[in-house]
């Protein structure tokens, strides 16, 4: 009996840090995933402000040709939203940002356009 214990705590000690480990490795891995807050914004922008217009058999593709162009997987967008969306404070805090890139981008527009008007 003594010998099975000396034994198992050992292994049970061994057990318990590559759990730690392995736990770390994923939390490392799932935030080099995450999109930083600039990035994001701008890939979310352009997928709100052009996917309406795009017709709807078209829309998957027209989505990832945007994040292809960012070189972002489908999956790191996703997980990024999700993480964002699970801290409220963050949500409004970018949500914010990408409202106010939203509003730049059409005024930067109604520029142009009332600059094609007066030629």
């Amino acid at each position: 009996m003594k010998k099975l214990i000396t034994i198992a705590i050992p292994l049970f000690i061994v057990h318990i840090i590559l759990l730690l480990l392995l736990n770390y490795q994923c939390d490392k891995r799932a935030k080099s995933k995450q999109l930083n807050e600039k990035e994001f914004v701008q890939v979310y922008c352009d997928v709100v402000t052009y996917k309406d217009v795009v017709d709807s058999r078209l829309r998957e593709a027209f989505v990832d040709s945007v994040l292809s162009s960012y070189k972002i997987s489908r999956d790191e967008f996703q997980y990024t939203v999700e993480a964002y969306s699970k801290n409220d404070k963050k949500w409004e805090r970018v949500f914010t940002k990408i409202v106010e890139e939203l509003e730049r981008r059409e005024n930067e527009m109604r520029a142009e356009s009332d600059s094609i008007k007066i030629r």
